[in-house]
């Protein structure tokens, strides 16, 4: 048997780092010699012709720092090799065992090294191209390592402030709310902020929806009345709760300028000038005074005509005063009234 002594460095990455560690094989043990641990790295002591015998096989391990009894042992094994297929896609043959690739990265699945991967990275930063860097939107960092987007106000964006964590957090208007285009805060942006029958105004306040004032007493929108006063309503109206109504005269006058006046036409339907009185045709199916149409009007009001002479309408075929019994005792256009 060969007597000549191998040293075989390995590095434990990731394991404790001990001044003067124990260190337990799980297998050949006999074989295998402990010597020194420095910088994260061991190297062991082992005859060439048990290397080969070793080769494309692992030896658990264990390490136990006796300086530290708070470190818990750290398991581990050493795999030797002959070439790179005998170790992992993460692994490289070097000197006769599977060395880390990436001793200081991540090694993917597909054997690339990296520096993160996502979740990997420390405090709130992400792994973005392959480092551990800020995110978009929180380009500070304090000192634990921690991202945060802003250290004032004006980083933010409208209706935003800067917290005292360095976040940009909505602006409290509370009962109100932010109005984006002001960048301040008001009593609505839109009548979904509004109470019942009110509308959100130019000037971001609420007011009452056309038809509806506010009550000063309960400070709700309420139904606008159509009137409060005569002068609400037309000439021939008057205002009773709220509400225009038409003046009713008595039977023989109607309604003009506000007050009741005789009635020379009754203001009944009609179907022609002749079932108006004597003064009287039928416009738009009432009867009508023919002194009150200008000869514009009075061409379509049935019974009426206009004088080319006096430029008046005038009532077509003036009855006479002659007793009568039925109309037709009368001229045309005429009926019996009280036997006249």
């Amino acid at each position: 048997m060969s007597s000549v002594i191998r040293k075989i460095k390995v590095c434990l990455t990731g394991g404790p780092n001990c001044e003067s560690p124990e260190i337990i094989w799980g297998k050949h043990p006999e074989i295998l010699k402990n010597c020194v641990y420095k910088d994260g790295c061991i190297e062991v002591s082992i005859l060439e012709d048990e290397l080969t015998g070793l080769k494309g096989k692992c030896i658990p391990y264990t390490i136990i720092c006796k300086n530290c009894s708070v470190c818990p042992p750290y398991d581990g094994q050493v795999c030797f090799c002959d070439n790179g297929g005998d170790c992992t896609v993460c692994e490289n043959c070097i000197e006769g065992t599977c060395q880390p690739k990436c001793p200081d990265k991540i090694c993917l699945e597909d054997g690339t090294c990296v520096n993160c991967t996502p979740g990997s990275c420390p405090g709130n930063q992400e792994c973005i191209d392959g480092r551990c860097q800020c995110p978009p939107g929180k380009p500070y960092q304090d000192g634990n390592g921690n991202c945060f987007g802003c250290k004032t106000d004006e980083e933010c964006g409208p209706c935003m402030r800067c917290d005292g964590s360095g976040n940009c957090v909505p602006r409290d208007c509370a009962p109100y709310h932010c109005d984006p285009l002001q960048d301040k805060c008001v009593q609505c942006t839109d009548s979904s902020h509004c109470g019942k029958n009110e509308i959100c105004c130019a000037d971001k306040t609420c007011c009452c929806a056309p038809g509806y004032e506010r009550n000063p007493v309960t400070g709700l929108c309420e139904v606008k009345p159509q009137c409060t006063s005569p002068e609400d309503c037309g000439e021939c109206e008057h205002c009773v709760e709220g509400k225009c109504t038409p003046i009713v005269c008595p039977e023989g006058f109607k309604c003009e300028g506000g007050d009741c006046v005789p009635d020379p036409c009754k203001s009944a339907p009609c179907a022609n000038g002749s079932d108006c009185g004597p003064e009287c045709g039928c416009k738009g199916a009432i009867c009508t005074e023919c002194a009150k149409l200008s000869c514009e009007d009075c061409d379509s009001a049935l019974g009426c005509q206009c004088n080319p002479v006096t430029g008046q309408c005038e009532k077509v075929n003036k009855c006479d005063d002659s007793p009568c019994v039925t109309k037709f005792d009368c001229s045309q256009d005429c009926g019996c009234d009280e036997s006249v």
